[in-house]
C-alpha cells in the first residue's frame, strides 16, 4: 500500500510541476500579447444615455437630433412704486428723528411711534381744530403710524400735541 501512495503522490507532483512550468511560460511559445478591452459599441435603444446640454452645438443621440439648450437667466420683474414716494420719521426718545426733512412735492411722510408712551402729530401745536390745521393724527401708541402727503411747497412745522416741546420741520420743494 505504501507503493500505491507513493505512485499517486508522484503523479500529482508531476502534474503540479507541469502546470507550474506551463504557467511560467517555459513552453517555448512566445507569450501572448496583453489583452486590450474591446471598443464600446454605440448605445442600443435599451441603454440609457445621459447628455449634457451644449450651448453651441447640436447633439445627436440614437439617430435623434436634439436642439442645443442655453440657460435662460431668471430675473425678478421690476417693481414699480404703488404710490407716491415716501419718507418715514421715527418717533423715539421723545423726539422726531430726523427733526428736519426736505422732500419734493407729492411725498408722503409717515411718522411711526417707537416710544412706549403715546404721541400725537399735528402741524398746529396744541390746536386740534381751526384754520391752518393741515394734519392731526390720533394718539399713536407704540408701533402705530400716521401718514400725510404734502401737496404744496413750503416749510411746515409740526409738533406732538401731547408733548409740545417735541418739534420738527418739513421743507417741501
Amino acid at each position: 500500500m505504501n507503493t500505491r501512495i507513493l505512485r499517486t503522490t508522484c503523479v500529482l507532483l508531476g502534474a503540479v510541476l507541469l502546470l507550474a512550468v506551463l504557467a511560467a511560460g517555459c513552453t517555448g511559445s512566445p507569450p501572448a500579447p496583453p489583452q486590450t478591452p474591446a471598443p464600446t459599441a454605440a448605445p442600443t435603444p435599451a441603454q440609457t444615455v445621459v447628455t449634457t446640454p451644449v450651448p453651441t452645438a447640436t447633439v445627436t443621440v440614437n439617430q435623434t437630433t436634439v436642439a442645443p439648450t442655453t440657460p435662460v437667466p431668471t430675473t425678478a420683474a421690476p417693481t414699480t412704486p404703488s404710490g407716491p414716494p415716501g419718507v418715514t420719521i421715527p418717533i423715539q426718545n421723545f423726539g422726531f428723528n430726523p427733526q428736519t426733512v426736505t422732500i419734493p412735492v407729492g411725498t408722503t411722510v409717515t411718522w411711526t411711534n417707537l416710544d412706549t408712551v403715546q404721541h400725537q402729530v399735528s402741524n398746529s401745536g396744541t390746536a386740534t381744530t381751526g384754520p391752518g390745521l393741515m394734519f392731526l393724527s390720533k394718539p399713536l401708541g407704540n408701533g402705530d403710524s400716521f401718514s400725510y402727503t404734502f401737496t404744496t411747497a413750503g416749510a411746515f412745522q409740526y409738533y406732538c400735541v401731547i408733548h409740545p416741546y417735541m418739534t420738527g420741520t418739513i421743507f417741501v420743494r
